[in-house]
């Protein structure tokens, strides 16, 4: 899993369409520029009016994905939120990006009514997964949620080169 596999789904993903978490408005349709939640970054609303009347619902998420980034920046910067370093700090930082991928997933399902109203919050989800995979290729639940997110979404050549990546890892990822 390399460098260049995330530029490749970053720009991928550049062109997905936008749309109003509140509203459902395609924002791609409007002329004025889509707002993005500040704090979360995954959402995106047509007016102040939408993300005011959408907050109650957001705001629970938002601050657990606020709150999880954070975490997991500091347990890379840091070793842990403890200092602690090794093994422990590792499985800390692991378990902070999965929660992390996994909250953005859930904020998907809750604030969306179709897959292509949602394909960019699924997207959002699918890159913090990407980045667990790079510090462990085989982080049990990851490869599950990509393949699974990138069958969904379409894009089946890379849900196939995942599954070949996983029933056949490079030695050195085997066992980790």
């Amino acid at each position: 899993m390399s460098g260049s596999f995330s530029l490749h789904l970053t720009e991928l993903f550049k062109d997905t369409q936008k749309y109003c978490v509140a509203c459902r408005q395609d924002l791609s349709a409007t002329s004025t520029q889509p707002l993005r939640c500040s704090r979360c970054k995954v959402v995106h609303y047509c007016s102040r009016e939408c993300q005011k009347s959408n907050f109650s619902l957001h705001k629970s998420c938002c601050k657990r994905i606020s709150n999880l980034r954070q975490q997991a920046a500091n347990a890379l910067l840091l070793g842990g939120e403890d200092g602690a370093v090794g093994m422990d700090a590792d499985n800390k930082m692991k378990s902070c990006q999965y929660d992390l991928a996994d909250t953005i997933l859930h904020l998907g399902y809750k604030s969306t009514d179709t897959i292509e109203r949602g394909k960019y919050i699924y997207e959002c989800a699918l890159l913090e997964y990407y980045k667990l995979l790079r510090q462990d290729p085989l982080w049990i639940g990851a490869c599950e949620s990509v393949v699974l997110l990138l069958s969904v979404l379409g894009y089946d050549d890379l849900c196939f080169s995942l599954i070949r990546f996983m029933l056949h890892p490079p030695p050195s990822t085997k066992g980790g």
